[in-house]
């Protein structure tokens, strides 16, 4: 009976895997297994759950075994020894049937839940709903190279690196250069506005190969650190801008996201998933260390100067120097990725999925009713997504003005030197891993949407702790102790908020943006870069026109976004129950 009992309920958990696997395949207007296993598994009533509660079973084996070891000293009883033989035969197939059972239950949720679930945004997943169970089996059986798979990671900690290294001394460069204090945001913006024309030519191009590009990238990186570092020698400030262009074409963060997700084994690539966003966090935390560091050493080796202003680039040219090398010779694409027949069948499931419209739950429609043709569904964007891209814009427009805004606010207000805004840069990146390990964990108690405004509210608060005008109001002296608190809780507030964006975007993403050269990952790295640009932008602006007033002109606004963020994500707070 025990036996039936356990087939029994590996028949239920396989049907429900098929009868949704089936639902997807043939009603593409309708996804419908991962908006289901994934609201399913977080509601403790849920008759899902039923399916995965093994204890009961598990007590009744037990139990059985129990019993069985007591007849073990009766064996010399003949007729008792073959029950017994008999009795161990049945328990073999028992413990058979739980195995199965238990792959099969793995199965199910793996299939549709952890992948597209955590992710699909951050990462740049594709979805899975295409894909075959024979397909499937093989995505999970590929075998990671080593080499690869690292120095993707080390491209991200380099490149993140790279962009915040000449944070701290970008003020400075800029006047030695003969340009005003608040050109440096201009320095700085240059790098994201860059990365946002290379991203959609790295996105198409990853579809044939990762090494090429990744090597492009790597050249790139050469010469535009080269040529930041030669911009003094020749007192150039057009040479230190171009340098920035090309150290932004030359970022590859698209390339690596993509390599996670289309290279990395199944069972890995959670890991790497979360190693790519630390390696990221720990590269911004390095990058102004090195430059404090940098600030410190002054020489020439003959036309070649090298200081705390030309330091950054020359130390990150050395660097990319030798990453580059180990490209050519370490770096190996995915066997059997790009073959003809692979290319013509993506090309046919992008196509397929461009006709499906996005309805039912993922669009907010409570009936699941369609609302509108598929040329219809193509154009329009779920309004549950649009809310949530234009809070990932919101979040990076912050994170930018308050990282790039520290050099020139200190200096003018505390008459900081290049050592100090070096640590405190340091500091808000190295504080950002422990709060991302607590929210990843409370997360689990606590509901993603519930989170998610908690922490607007807390971002809301940081923002009015740097204002100036808050303090005149309560006639208090603002002083450097509430700055560098308000930055540092509003940065670490940033990067939590950006987390558990990410985690509910990636649940609520329509099929026909999961994949392809325009996918969800292309979306995300469009809408940051384009906001870190715009607050460079806005920060030399403010600082050439308003300097006096640079802290209340940068985050009186920042205010009113963040509200308007938070009443946004309330209109779709409903749909975001999953």
């Amino acid at each position: 009976d025990l036996l039936k009992l356990l087939l029994f309920l590996e028949l239920n958990v396989s049907g429900l895997r098929k009868i949704l696997k089936k639902h997807d395949k043939q009603i593409r207007k309708r996804l419908l297994a991962a908006h289901y296993l994934v609201s399913r598994a977080r509601n403790r009533y849920s008759y899902l759950l039923q399916l995965y509660h093994n204890e009961g079973i598990l007590a009744l084996v037990g139990s059985l075994n129990v019993i069985i070891d007591r007849f073990q000293p009766l064996r010399q009883i003949k007729s008792l020894e073959q029950r017994e033989d008999g009795q161990s035969e049945m328990m073999e197939k028992i413990n058979d049937s739980l195995v199965r059972l238990k792959a099969e239950q793995d199965r199910t949720l793996n299939d549709y839940v952890f992948m597209p679930s955590d992710f699909v945004l951050e990462a740049g997943m594709g979805s899975i709903d295409e894909l075959s169970e024979e397909e499937m089996e093989a995505m999970k059986k590929r075998k990671l190279d080593p080499w690869s798979a690292y120095l993707n990671l080390t491209s991200t900690f380099l490149y993140m690196t790279n962009y915040y290294i000449v944070g701290p001394t970008s003020t400075q460069y800029a006047k030695a250069l003969g340009s005003d204090a608040a050109f440096s945001g201009i320095i700085i913006g240059m790098t994201p506005i860059a990365a946002c024309l290379s991203c959609a030519v790295y996105s198409y191009w990853t579809n044939k190969s990762f090494k090429r590009p990744l090597l492009l990238c790597n050249v790139l990186l050469i010469a535009g650190n080269m040529l930041y570092g030669l911009a003094l020698e020749f007192d150039a400030l057009w040479m230190a801008l171009l340098g920035r262009v090309l150290i932004g074409l030359g970022g590859a963060r698209g390339i690596n996201r993509r390599y996670i997700a289309d290279t990395v084994p199944f069972q890995s690539r959670t890991f790497f998933s979360s190693a790519f966003v630390a390696v990221g966090a720990v590269g911004m935390a390095f990058g102004p260390v090195c430059a404090a560091f940098l600030n410190q050493i002054d020489f020439q080796i003959g036309v070649v100067k090298v200081n705390g202003m030309t330091g950054p680039g020359w130390f990150m040219f050395s660097l990319w120097v030798i990453v580059g090398i180990v490209i050519v010779f370490k770096f190996k694409d995915p066997p059997g990725r790009f073959l003809p027949g692979k290319t013509v069948k993506i090309k046919k499931m992008e196509k397929s999925s461009s006709q499906s419209s996005e309805i039912g739950l993922l669009n907010g429609s409570d009936d699941g009713a369609s609302c509108g043709s598929s040329d219809e569904g193509r154009r329009k964007m779920p309004l549950p997504l649009s809310v949530a891209l234009y809070s990932y814009f919101i979040n990076k427009l912050l994170t930018e003005a308050a990282v790039s805004s520290a050099p020139l606010i200190t200096s003018r207000y505390f008459d900081w030197d290049v050592t100090k805004v070096g640590m405190l840069m340091a500091a808000m990146g190295l504080i950002t891993l422990p709060v991302s390990m607590f929210v990843g964990k409370i997360s689990s108690k606590m509901e993603d949407r519930f989170l998610l405004q908690c922490l607007s509210g807390l971002v809301c608060v940081s923002c009015l702790a740097v204002i100036t005008e808050v303090n005149d109001i309560f006639d208090l002296t603002f002083s450097l102790y509430q700055y560098v608190i308000g930055i540092v809780i509003l940065f670490v507030a940033l990067q939590a908020h950006e987390g558990v964006l990410m985690s509910i975007t990636g649940k609520i993403i329509p099929s026909h943006l999961a994949k392809g050269t325009f996918n969800s990952g292309f979306l995300a790295t469009e809408a940051g870069t384009s906001a870190r640009f715009s607050a460079d932008i806005a920060i030399t602006l403010i600082g050439v026109g308003y300097s006096g007033h640079l802290l209340d002109i940068m985050f009186v606004p920042g205010v009113v976004f963040v509200l308007s963020m938070i009443i946004g994500i309330w209109h779709i707070y409903p749909y975001l129950d999953v």
